[in-house]
């Protein structure tokens, strides 16, 4: 615990030397925040922040389904087994 946090490092990416990097996602993000800020495009923050909510969305919408699927096959046939 530093500074009265708990810190994780496998929640990020670190370089060689050891200093953290980042990714493209948040390079993009840093970029069209910077470009809103500054006036230069007039999208939405919603647009503005996508490369930081897109790809989480993306893997609840695949990941979710798939593992309601699962969970139904399997309660399908624990229910087959115990009929008998």
């Amino acid at each position: 615990m530093v500074d009265g946090f708990v810190h994780d490092d496998k929640d990020y990416s670190y370089g060689k030397g050891g200093e953290m990097k980042i990714g493209f996602y948040g390079l993009l993000a840093i970029v069209f925040i910077v470009l809103k800020l500054t006036d230069v495009i007039h999208w939405s923050w919603w647009w503005v922040l996508s490369p930081l909510w897109i790809i989480p969305a993306s893997f609840l919408l695949i990941i979710v389904p798939i593992a309601l699927l699962r969970e139904r096959t399997k309660n399908k046939r624990l229910l087959r087994q115990w009929r008998g």
